[in-house]
């Protein structure tokens, strides 16, 4: 028996299948907006089925598209292997922004189904690598080995024209250096260390093998404000992150516009042709600060054209008052414009529809209709 959750199937086999581009049987759906998905914010009071639909597309596309799932009221962002406090950690190599990238990336970078190459970061990983682990200061570097390969790099990076073979070499000895203490540095990851010693893994090898090209020239590009290549603006950078306030929110904005390239980086002109699906985000409790913060990013970066035509499918539910925004329809290109995001209501379930569900046994008695309608018709907040 397939479960239904009223109001929400159009969701599920309309609106959603057109943002990724597959149904969830597997079938290849036309995607509605070409220049570029929106996020989808589904708006409604506590136990309206919001978590419910996000269980229904996990199981749906976990086999059939890119899939990273995050609950902002959670912690641990509903991963049990996190330290609880990532959603509101704030230290000077780290955010609940950078924390949940880290996530998300590793989950995008999961290799879905049988034809469908893993997405891979190279911008956003380099950049939290410099954000995770650089210490222009030098606080809280303990390691010997560690402190005595940032010195060395910090010395080669400021030089104004470094010897390329030396800067390569101190790059990998630093790298090197803060995957062995990445417990120092990150302990907030612990149960899945190995995933960010591969994170790093990745950006240390765009910084030996492609010092100029790629995922760094990038960096250089979108950092005009400071001196020197790509390399030194990157590293001189940190400071904008480890200053807090206005100055790491911007620093945040610049890691997120990062994720959203590399996302069309990997769509490009094959998968375009060959309709691969698009990852798919999928975001619980989006009304909290947390969750607030990074979709004020995300929205902040879609309107300015990050990612162009190929963003990710992002659903995101959040707790308020489903009757102040449209319900969902089949065809989401008729819902109003609330570029680039659109929010919708879950409908108020009815008596009919109690019924309905209630047929299965014909032979109920007569009241239950009406007394689940009278506590369901609102929207608890």
């Amino acid at each position: 028996m397939v479960r239904s959750l009223y109001g929400l199937d159009v969701l599920l086999d309309d609106l959603v299948p057109c943002l990724v581009g597959r149904e969830r049987g597997g079938a290849i759906r036309v995607c509605a907006y070409r220049e570029g998905n929106p996020v989808v914010e589904l708006v409604g009071g506590r136990d309206t089925g919001k978590t419910a639909l996000l269980d229904a597309l996990f199981a749906a596309y976990k086999d059939q598209a890119p899939l990273a799932r995050a609950d902002f009221a959670d912690s641990k962002y509903g991963e049990p292997g996190l330290v609880a406090g990532v959603h509101d950690e704030e230290a000077p190599n780290a955010s609940p922004v950078t924390n949940l990238l880290y996530l998300v990336s590793h989950k995008l970078g999961l290799k879905a189904g049988a034809f469908h190459r893993p997405v891979r970061f190279p911008r956003l990983h380099l950049g939290l690598l410099v954000v995770t682990a650089w210490r222009p200061d030098g606080e809280g570097i303990g390691p010997p080995g560690l402190l005595r390969a940032q010195e060395e790099l910090l010395r080669i990076v400021t030089e104004d024209r470094p010897d390329p073979r030396r800067r390569r070499a101190a790059l990998r000895q630093w790298v090197d250096a803060v995957i062995s203490n990445l417990g120092t540095l990150v302990p907030v990851f612990p149960g899945i260390d190995a995933v960010i010693a591969a994170t790093l893994q990745s950006a240390r090898d765009q910084l030996l093998t492609r010092p100029d090209r790629g995922a760094l020239r990038w960096w250089g590009e979108h950092l005009p404000y400071f001196q020197g290549d790509g390399l030194q603006r990157l590293f001189a950078s940190v400071w904008d992150f480890r200053r807090y306030g206005e100055r790491r929110r911007e620093a945040e904005s610049l890691l997120v516009e990062a994720f959203l390239d590399d996302i069309a980086e990997h769509y490009g002109v094959v998968r375009k042709w060959n309709r691969a699906p698009r990852p798919l985000l999928l975001l619980d409790n989006g009304h909290t600060p947390a969750g607030r913060r990074f979709l004020d990013l995300l929205c902040e970066r879609y309107g300015q054209g990050a990612g162009g035509s190929e963003r990710p499918a992002v659903v995101v539910t959040a707790l308020g008052d489903g009757r102040a925004h449209p319900p969902p329809q089949p065809d989401i290109r008729d819902l109003p414009r609330e570029w680039p995001k659109i929010s919708l209501g879950i409908p108020a379930v009815t008596g009919s529809a109690i019924r309905a569900m209630l047929n299965a046994t014909p032979d109920y008695p007569a009241e239950p209709p009406h007394l689940v309608e009278r506590p369901v018709s609102y929207t608890h907040l």
